[in-house]
C-alpha cells in the first residue's frame, strides 16, 4: 500500500518485435514510437519496461531505448522472453509470429493469468481464421478466439498518419468470464 492508503496498481511492458529500428522500414521506427507514447502515457504505473529482441542490435539503438527507458534484454524468443505474467502486463508485439503469441497464451493459460495481461500485437483473430495455419499449430490461440473469452480491438481505423504501420495491430484482452469457460488443453 502506498502513502495514502490506496493499493498501488503497477504494471509492467514487455516488448518483442522491436529490433532492427535503425533499418530503412518505417514500420519499425512507428512501432517504437507508439511503445514510448504508450510507457510515457503510462507513466507511474508502469513498474519496469523490457525489450527482449533475439538479434543483436546496434549498440545506438540500446541506447535509445535506455533513453527512453526501456532495458534491452537479448534472448531467444522460444525460450526466455514469454513468460508466465505475475502482475498485470502489457504485451506490445508488433510484427511478432504467431508461435509467439501461441507460446505466450500456453504459458498463461489459467485466468488468473490471462485476466493479468493485454496484448497490442497483430490480429489474434486473423491468425485463428487464417486458412494458411494448421489447427494443430496453435490450439490455445484457437479455442481462446472461440469460446469468445477473448475481446479484440483493432486499430486501422484509429486515424494514425501512416496508418499501413498499424493496420494489422489490434488490443486483445481477457475478461472475468474466461474462469467460467477455459478448459485446459492436452499436449
Amino acid at each position: 500500500m502506498g502513502r495514502t492508503g490506496r493499493i498501488e496498481r503497477r504494471i509492467n511492458m514487455v516488448c518483442c518485435g522491436m529490433e532492427r529500428i535503425a533499418c530503412s522500414w518505417e514500420t519499425r521506427r512507428a512501432h517504437f514510437a507508439l511503445a514510448i507514447l504508450i510507457k510515457e502515457h503510462l507513466q507511474p504505473e508502469i513498474d519496469q519496461a523490457i525489450v527482449y529482441s533475439c538479434h543483436l542490435l546496434q549498440p545506438f539503438e540500446t541506447e535509445v531505448m535506455a533513453r527512453y527507458g526501456f532495458r534491452v534484454l537479448l534472448c531467444n524468443y522460444e525460450s526466455e522472453c514469454l513468460r508466465r505474467t505475475t502482475v498485470p502486463t502489457l504485451f506490445f508485439m508488433p510484427d511478432s509470429w504467431v508461435h509467439m503469441y501461441e507460446r505466450l497464451l500456453r504459458i498463461n493459460y489459467s485466468p488468473r493469468n490471462l485476466m493479468r495481461m493485454a496484448i497490442l500485437g497483430d490480429s489474434l483473430g486473423n491468425y485463428a481464421t487464417a486458412e494458411y495455419f494448421e489447427e494443430s499449430n496453435m490450439p490455445y490461440l484457437l479455442h481462446l478466439h472461440r469460446s469468445n473469452i477473448l475481446d479484440e480491438y483493432a486499430i486501422n481505423e484509429a486515424g494514425f498518419p501512416i496508418q499501413y504501420c498499424f493496420s494489422f495491430l489490434s488490443w486483445h484482452f481477457f475478461y472475468r468470464r474466461c474462469s467460467r469457460c477455459l478448459r485446459y488443453i492436452a499436449n
